[in-house]
């Protein structure tokens, strides 16, 4: 039997672990040094260093974000995510005024996993609106 994780089980770690436990740990032990990440609003990083750096935005943005997984495929090396997140808009670290009101939004993830590793990735939910709910206050 073997120890390295499936695409499925990388996934289901990296949501629970570093958006539900607030783990920034899980970056580095499951995401692939090179890794590429593109992410929604055209930003892509490279290596667990720089998503990090994405990562502490969100969490400050939302200090309590919680994300529920609605299904998880795997098909080969990839994991693909469809999930729901919420918050509570505490923090300034997107521009945006805090608003102390919960907002909720959904989206979709996709990954490449090799050797247990994020090798590549992206994300695709609609931040536009998210950042418009936030800068009219108006709680999703």
């Amino acid at each position: 039997m073997s120890d390295i994780l499936s695409p499925r089980q990388v996934a289901a770690q990296w949501f629970q672990r570093l958006w539900n436990e607030h783990d920034g740990s899980v970056i580095a032990e499951l995401m692939a040094p090179d890794c590429r990440a593109e992410l929604e609003g055209g930003q892509v990083t490279r290596g667990p260093a720089e998503f990090a750096g994405f990562y502490g935005t969100l969490l400050d943005t939302f200090p309590d974000i919680r994300v529920t997984i609605l299904d998880i495929s795997e098909e080969g090396d990839r994991a693909y995510v469809r999930w729901e997140a919420g918050g509570t808009h505490c923090g300034t670290a997107l521009g945006i005024t805090p608003s102390k009101c919960a907002h909720a939004f959904r989206g979709i993830t996709w990954m490449k996993v090799q050797n247990g590793k994020i090798v590549e990735g992206g994300d695709c939910w609609n931040q536009g609106g998210l950042l418009a709910r936030m800068a009219a206050a108006v709680p999703a």
